[in-house]
């Protein structure tokens, strides 16, 4: 198993932080045996955080939460709720769980199993659910989940360039 740099840990831009840990990650998941989704569970969250918030961040900046959930059929969102909670992503907890709670009220997953994949009937969601003002509140929340991500990672520097026993 691969582990990051720590002279990249130490003096890179938080965005060049991030892009280096999550390449030492896709680089290490067929050693490690992940998968899908399901298996991230199984991992640290310091690993699993890596790829469950740019996964969250690149879909909800996008194409908003519905895109986010429609797009993982719902498979993602304890994984991404746990790691939230684990890096210290208060703001963006609250808002996750609140758009959850839209995602099941709409029932936006059945929505989703219910027939083909088609874009219309994904891109009715955006005029049937009331996602703009969630996703507009995401977008501005401050600090942005990259920067807590970053802090994340140097405050636990030793969990991401060194080898760890087993848990």
């Amino acid at each position: 198993m691969k582990y990051c740099d720590p002279e990249i840990m130490r003096t890179a831009a938080d965005h060049d932080l991030l892009e280096h840990a999550r390449d030492i990650v896709d680089g290490n998941l067929d050693e490690i045996g992940v998968t899908c989704v399901a298996d991230y569970m199984r991992i640290s969250p310091d690993w699993s955080a890596l790829f469950s918030t740019w996964r969250l961040e690149s879909q909800v900046c996008n194409g908003g939460f519905h895109q986010f959930f429609w797009n993982t059929k719902g498979e993602a969102n304890d994984l991404v709720l746990r790691d939230l909670i684990h890096i210290g992503a208060d703001i963006q907890v609250a808002i996750f769980k609140r758009a959850l709670a839209i995602c099941i009220e709409f029932d936006v997953l059945g929505q989703r199993r219910k027939g083909p994949n088609t874009w219309q009937r994904f891109t009715r969601g955006y005029k049937t659910i009331p996602w703009n003002d969630l996703d507009n509140e995401y977008f501005k929340a401050i600090p942005r989940l990259e920067p807590i991500m970053a802090t994340h990672l140097r405050k636990n520097a030793e969990k991401y360039t060194e080898p760890q026993p087993p848990a």
